[in-house]
């Protein structure tokens, strides 16, 4: 809203999606901000970049010559694949090393339909193996071409509409326009962030 009645209004900075790199030798932890593309004094003006947002990242796995990660994210539906370097010589934090760019990295990502949650990588294969938890499915990935081989549909007892609903907590596309926050953001897996949350008085 304007801020007519309070002067302001709420804004989202709810949940960066971050992963921390932690270096034993340097004993250094460093958290990295995947959507360091997001201009969150425009909220509003992030609609052509919010195809390259992760949010809720969750599992992860390494390649074997550690320098791929790729963790599955179940808010945007894909499979971010990330060179390790640039998370750990990211020259927005330390000044050295490539820069960590979003936009050119998120166009390596892979898109899993179905809420990608866990992940296994079969480099011997070259398959990555994702479980799904809208559809609750196993898909097979074949790296050679990056597109999706297989996928198994899994027996559930969960009611339908339970299914039916699950991707709408997650969908951070869906409900906000610089793709990084849903509901799951606060409400995670359907719980609650045990925070208090002051929101004033919006209009």
């Amino acid at each position: 809203g304007p801020g007519n009645f309070a002067d302001s209004t709420v804004q989202g900075n709810i949940a960066k999606s971050r992963i921390t790199v932690i270096s034993p030798t340097s004993q250094t932890v460093k958290p990295r901000h995947l959507n360091r593309h997001i201009d969150y004094t425009n909220l509003k003006g992030n609609h052509d970049i919010k195809q390259h947002s992760l949010s809720t990242p969750l599992q992860m796995a390494i390649s074997d010559d550690g320098t791929t990660l790729y963790t599955a994210v179940i808010g945007s539906n894909k499979i971010a694949v990330l060179p390790t370097n640039q998370l750990a010589l990211d020259s927005y934090w330390d000044n050295q090393g490539q820069e960590f760019d979003p936009i050119t990295i998120g166009r390596q990502h892979l898109n899993v339909e179905g809420g990608p949650s866990g992940l296994l990588l079969a480099e011997e294969t070259q398959s990555l193996y994702v479980y799904t938890r809208f559809d609750n499915a196993l898909v097979k990935i074949d790296l050679n071409n990056n597109q999706e081989a297989q996928r198994l549909a899994m027996e559930t007892t969960e009611p339908a509409d339970f299914i039916a609903g699950r991707f709408m907590l997650y969908d951070a596309k869906r409900s906000s326009s610089n793709g990084e926050s849903s509901c799951a953001s606060c409400h995670i897996f359907g719980d609650t962030d045990h925070l208090s949350w002051n929101l004033g008085i919006p209009d």
